[in-house]
């Protein structure tokens, strides 16, 4: 039954739609009259290395090239995964999303150039666990990391291949000696906000090295685990170091002595009780040393400034003299002294200050600059007109060319928007 009803409406319906058939296909030809548009060229690879390059800091950007092709994809997967951050308050969660990221594709390893760690509570196995499988390391950071003893397994047996750039801590503390919460930002030990880092176009050059001091007296958490980066870590390439010094300077000294081709130092110290300790004897490439130190009413009316001058004459004088020592620079503020509006008790600081010791490290001074730092609360007022509250200070600086004779001097005022120092290695 279902045949011939088949039949008798599916016949008749072929046979009407046959003409219509027959006179699509004398109306539309078999080919377009026009060509049809070619496939666009491929982009040349080196072309597509430029554009990549020119967007690497626009991760948006970066993951929409990566949707575009394979090509792109594989390209713009460089750039992406170059710096990581590994962050989050008081849990493990991140590390281990790291770890297993990595682990299921190893591959991913050979594009990490830089891994940054923040406020996060870390055991030192755990972490070279994973830095061992980072083979292209170049920056390494650790920012307000709170360091546990090894938990796992004994760690001195993970060895780091790996030539760094850049080693930089900032605030790291030990869990277990503080009572801060988790939130609470400590306030940084020195009071340099004008101070910039480093700039340099040259690649291989490190742009900073922070060792931020804690907001406590935690030496021998400190003092371990700078012992074991210093271990675990080839420092030789590392050539910028900016150090907050504070006692004992036995895991900063090795670190120092380890960076052998070591240019530019920063030394930052609280009244510089601790500078005499630091030696330069290793550094045979350093170029330039700076000083900041925070001087108060105190230390100027006593015997106190002499005593930091004298230290740090000490440490220059430490430097061989095959080193090409270019430049030696202080920062100084004076803590507490002035108050908003013009600056009279800055020159009465200049005053106080007694800069003979320096005297005896001339030899080894190619060129000594010295730059006035104001007090915070005046960068903190909107309303404040540097130009017309600084003074001027030409007749310090004769009298101080006079005590180094012949060493060039440069003293500065810093007008709270300090420019980064460029160094031609």
């Amino acid at each position: 039954m279902f045949s011939c009803l088949f039949k008798t409406i599916a016949r008749p319906l072929a046979l009407s739609l046959k003409p219509l058939t027959g006179s699509l296909r004398q109306d539309i030809p078999l080919r377009p009259a026009t060509p049809l548009p070619s496939r666009p060229a491929r982009l040349p690879d080196e072309l597509l290395y430029h554009i990549m390059e020119y967007i690497r800091d626009d991760l948006v950007a970066l993951k929409n090239c990566s949707l575009t092709s394979r090509t792109w994809h594989a390209v713009a997967r460089r750039h992406l995964l170059s710096s990581i951050n590994v962050h989050h308050y008081m849990s493990k969660q991140h590390l281990r999303s790291f770890k297993q990221f990595i682990s299921d594709d190893p591959s991913r390893c050979s594009y990490i150039t830089a891994i940054y760690f923040f406020a996060e509570s870390y055991a030192t196995d755990e972490l070279f666990v994973v830095l061992k499988q980072l083979t292209r390391l170049r920056r390494l950071g650790f920012r307000r990391v709170r360091i546990l003893p090894a938990i796992g397994h004994d760690d001195r047996d993970v060895k780091l291949s790996v030539h760094l750039d850049e080693l930089s801590f900032v605030r790291c503390r030990d869990l277990k000696l503080t009572n801060q919460d988790a939130d609470e930002d400590p306030p940084l030990s020195d009071g340099f906000s004008g101070i910039q880092p480093l700039a340099s176009g040259h690649k291989t050059v490190v742009e900073s090295c922070l060792t931020c001091k804690p907001p406590y007296f935690w030496a021998d958490v400190d003092h371990a685990f700078h012992e074991c980066i210093r271990q675990r870590v080839d420092l030789i390439r590392l050539v910028s170091m900016n150090l907050a010094l504070h006692t004992p300077l036995g895991g900063v000294q090795r670190m120092v002595c380890a960076a052998q081709n070591l240019k530019f130092l920063s030394l930052t110290a609280d009244q510089g009780e601790d500078i005499g300790l630091l030696s330069l004897k290793t550094c045979t490439s350093i170029r330039s040393v700076q000083l900041n130190l925070s001087l108060s009413k105190f230390m100027l009316r006593g015997h106190g400034c002499h005593e930091i001058l004298t230290k740090a004459a000490s440490v220059f004088n430490t430097c061989p003299f095959s080193s090409p020592l270019l430049e030696v620079r202080f920062h100084i503020q004076f803590v507490a002294f002035a108050c908003f509006g013009a600056l009279p008790n800055a020159l009465d600081g200049l005053d106080m200050v007694d800069w003979r010791p320096l005297a005896c490290a001339a030899k080894v001074m190619k060129h000594l600059a010295v730059e006035i730092h104001p007090d915070k609360r005046h960068l903190a007022n909107k309303a404040w007109d540097p130009e017309s509250c600084l003074p001027d200070i030409e007749d310090y600086e004769e009298g101080l060319q006079e005590v180094l004779s012949d060493t060039p001097l440069t003293l500065s005022w810093c007008r709270g928007d300090h420019e980064p120092t460029n160094f031609d290695y």
